[in-house]
């Protein structure tokens, strides 16, 4: 059972910029790992698809077993390391754009159609969350993160808690993650 925390969730600050960068990061990087699973898996139905079909004409145009793992760990490799550069450009993207600026002003600078929350324990920042009015009745939530120590405490809960309340305010029927 997880310890019970006291958590504040509370409107982004300037002072929260460099952690909210790294819960950002962190949380990006270390999501690679299941990303992969999923497509090994069969999780992720298209990519699986494909590793399937690679693994077949591998087979087939293979001179014997021997090379046929020897390829299939190459390419086993390339996935992976497709996958891990697919989040960490994610990431580098974002930190570069969005994200740049301390006031994070794409996200707080823009009126009640923007927001960005952070969820501290004392006056440590754990967790983040963003979120953006697409249109009348639209609304998406974008920088979810908890700091790794925290996980399983409910901390996101109550972070997408407080953006379905905030759609509750801006008259949103339907939130997409």
């Amino acid at each position: 059972m997880s310890p019970v925390y006291s958590v504040t969730i509370r409107p982004y600050s300037s002072q929260d910029h460099a952690t909210v960068c790294k819960l950002f990061y962190a949380g990006m990087v270390e999501n690679w790992v299941p990303a992969y699973r999923r497509i090994v898996t069969g999780s992720a139905p298209l990519p699986a698809i494909t590793q399937l079909v690679m693994m077949v004409l591998l087979y087939i145009f293979s001179s014997s077993i021997l090379w046929f793992v020897l390829l299939e760990c190459m390419v086993q490799a390339v996935f992976i390391l497709a996958v891990f550069y697919l989040y960490w450009a994610y990431a580098r993207e974002h930190l570069a754009s969005d994200m740049k600026d301390k006031e994070l002003s794409f996200w707080t600078g823009r009126g009640d159609d923007t927001g960005f929350f952070v969820a501290t324990i004392g006056k440590e920042v754990v967790g983040t969350i963003s979120y953006i009015k697409q249109s009348k009745d639209h609304l998406e939530i974008n920088r979810v993160s908890t700091n790794s120590q925290y996980r399983k405490a409910g901390i996101a809960s109550q972070l997408v808690a407080r953006v379905e309340a905030v759609a509750r305010d801006l008259n949103c029927e339907e939130i997409v993650a």
